[in-house]
């Protein structure tokens, strides 16, 4: 009798043991579809945030192209606000008898002489201020012209509208002219005998560094 009671106490304890080998099992496969439930919301949550980034990465690039174009159109009209006076100021040349002479000394015989006339044209709506002309003969940059001395200032403000016309023998120092002034703002320009218009001003910044002895010659003129 006590072989069978060992014996079914052997069989309890094998049933109970593989009732829990069972639970534990089936704990265990829960556990681990969740843990794999987990792992594949990670993944998407991860694939999701990189999908994101590139996005945000894509708006970036867009917003940053869309403000760079902002940023050189605002440039741009700056600068042709900056021009805006400038440009409307011109200067061309003619070359033929003296326009000085009259009928009257043609007809006493006063000899016929070949000249050089600059016109000057003021075409905006404000004064122009210390015009000069700087006569050349076009062999070198208008940057270097403009610290030369021997500028002749025409006598009036050129106003809204108003021409000069200065007149000078033909020779090889007046083959090119290049007219120098000051606009209602205050800046420096010049403006070369082919229609090139700089920025003094500007010019001279861009070159002060290694330039000190030609930086302080247009410094001196300028406050002349």
């Amino acid at each position: 009798m006590s072989v069978d009671l060992s014996g079914e106490i052997t069989a309890i304890a094998t049933a109970v043991l593989a009732a829990f080998a069972i639970v534990t099992a089936i704990y265990a496969i829960r556990a681990f579809r969740k843990q794999t439930e987990e792992v594949r919301t990670i993944q998407e949550q991860a694939r999701d945030q990189q999908e994101l980034t590139r996005h945000q990465a894509e708006l970036l690039k867009i917003q940053s192209g869309q403000l760079e174009l902002q940023r050189r159109q605002l440039d741009d009209q700056l600068a042709e606000k900056h021009r805006a006076q400038a440009s409307r100021v011109f200067i061309w040349t003619e070359t033929g008898p003296d326009p000085r002479l009259t009928d009257a000394q043609i007809d006493n015989g006063v000899p016929w002489r070949e000249t050089v006339t600059a016109s000057i044209r003021n075409t905006s709506e404000q004064p122009v201020y210390s015009a000069e002309l700087v006569w050349d003969d076009g062999s070198a940059p208008l940057a270097e012209v403009a610290v030369r001395s021997h500028a002749e200032r025409l006598p009036v403000i050129l106003l809204p509208g108003s021409d000069a016309i200065i007149t000078r023998d033909a020779g090889p120092d007046t083959r090119a002219v290049i007219l120098r002034f000051r606009d209602a703002a205050g800046v420096t320009w010049l403006r070369g005998p082919e229609g090139d218009l700089v920025d003094l001003s500007a010019s001279f910044r861009e070159n002060d560094a290694g330039n000190s002895a030609r930086a302080l010659r247009i410094s001196r003129w300028r406050n002349e």
